[in-house]
């Protein structure tokens, strides 16, 4: 187990995201954990407007992930952010995939984008950076 959980999570969050995104245009945060059993669970977050806030979904989703921690042994959110490549001056939409393991250490991969004619989708290189625990660093199993 260990890091493998992050890759299959990265690996189940980073194509939806990338489907989202060429039929529609843009997404809605969304996530998933690796329960006990190994299985991906995809997760949403819905706070009854037709246009919601994405930093309110993910501090739903962080909110509801938390309260199970213990029982995942990896979760995943992603979301849409901007950000400025490695190398780069200005900031470009990207996917980020945040993944947390059960140890609290976590990484932010972005994949970098822009957007074309006919919803056409250009993606720029991968690149990820160390992130702040946020699902298990308060969780009742780490204290």
């Amino acid at each position: 187990m260990g890091r493998e959980d992050g890759d299959k999570l990265l690996n189940a969050l980073l194509p939806f995201a990338q489907q989202v995104l060429a039929k529609y245009g843009a997404f809605h945060p969304f996530g998933a954990y690796m329960n006990a059993s190994g299985e991906i669970v995809l997760l949403g977050a819905y706070d009854g407007q037709e246009y919601p806030k994405g930093k309110a979904l993910v501090e739903m989703m962080v909110g509801a992930l938390r309260k199970d921690a213990p029982g995942y042994s990896a979760v995943g959110i992603c979301y849409d952010v901007l950000v400025i490549p490695p190398n780069q001056t200005k900031k470009t939409d990207a996917v980020e995939v945040d993944v947390e393991y059960a140890d609290g250490e976590g990484v932010a991969v972005y994949l970098p984008y822009k957007k074309g004619w006919f919803r056409k989708i250009q993606y720029g290189q991968i690149f990820a950076s160390p992130a702040d625990s946020k699902i298990f660093k308060n969780s009742p199993k780490n204290g």
